[in-house]
C-alpha cells in the first residue's frame, strides 16, 4: 500500500512539474498550400493535409517540438525535365523544432526546422525521399474548447527547402481544419441566428 501511495505521489509531482514547465497542444487536422520556387522554369506547388499533430513547448526557453505520424501531399511540378508532373505521397515521419522569440501565447514568430521522411507513393515505400525545410514561422493561436486541443489556428512559413536535394525558396500557409469549420458554424450560423433572434 505504501509503495502504491509513493508511486501516485511521484506521478502527481511529475504532472505538476510538467504543467508548470511545458505547454502542450494538439491538432486533429491541418490543411495547407505552398509554393517552392527556384526559377520561372523550375517550381512546384502543393496541397497538404497533416493529421494528429502533437506539440510540446518549454515555457522557459520557448523551444518547441512537434510530430505528426501521417501527412498527405499533392505536388504539382513544373521544370525543364518534367512539365506539369503531378504526384501524391504520404509521409509517416514528420518532425519539426522551433523557437518562439515573441514569448506570446497567442502569436508565434521565430525560426523553425522541419523534416519529412518515410514516404509512400502508389503503395511503394520511397526510402530515399525526404523534405527538409528551415526558415521563419508565424502563427496565430487561440483556444475554443480547452488549452490542449484545437490550438494553432493559422500559420505561415517562409525560407529554404530541399526536396531530395533540389534546393528552392519556399512559402506555405496552414490552417487548422476543425477550428476553421467550427468558426464558420459559430459565426456564420449559430451566432448569426442568435443575433437575429435578439433583434426580433
Amino acid at each position: 500500500m505504501k509503495k502504491l501511495f509513493f508511486i501516485i505521489l511521484l506521478f502527481l509531482s511529475y504532472h505538476t512539474y510538467a504543467e508548470d514547465t511545458f505547454r502542450f497542444n494538439f491538432n486533429i487536422a491541418n490543411i495547407g498550400a505552398g509554393l517552392s520556387y527556384f526559377s520561372e522554369f523550375d517550381y512546384n506547388s502543393e496541397i497538404f493535409v497533416e493529421l494528429l499533430h502533437a506539440g510540446i513547448e518549454h515555457k522557459i526557453t520557448n523551444i518547441g517540438m512537434g510530430f505528426s505520424p501521417l501527412k498527405y501531399w499533392n505536388f504539382s511540378f513544373n521544370n525543364e525535365l518534367d512539365l506539369d508532373k503531378d504526384n501524391q505521397k504520404w509521409s509517416f515521419l514528420n518532425f519539426n523544432i522551433n523557437w518562439d522569440i515573441l514569448d506570446n501565447k497567442e502569436f508565434f514568430l521565430g525560426p523553425f526546422c522541419s523534416v519529412n521522411y518515410i514516404f509512400c507513393e502508389n503503395t511503394k515505400m520511397k526510402w530515399d525521399d525526404y523534405i527538409f525545410a528551415c526558415g521563419m514561422r508565424f502563427s496565430w493561436s487561440f483556444n475554443i474548447f480547452k488549452e490542449n486541443i484545437l490550438y494553432h489556428f493559422m500559420s505561415a512559413e517562409v525560407g529554404y527547402r530541399s526536396i531530395n536535394g533540389a534546393n528552392k525558396f519556399h512559402f506555405n500557409m496552414t490552417i487548422d481544419l476543425i477550428t476553421f469549420l467550427y468558426s464558420i458554424a459559430y459565426y456564420g450560423g449559430g451566432y448569426g441566428l442568435v443575433n437575429n433572434k435578439n433583434r426580433e
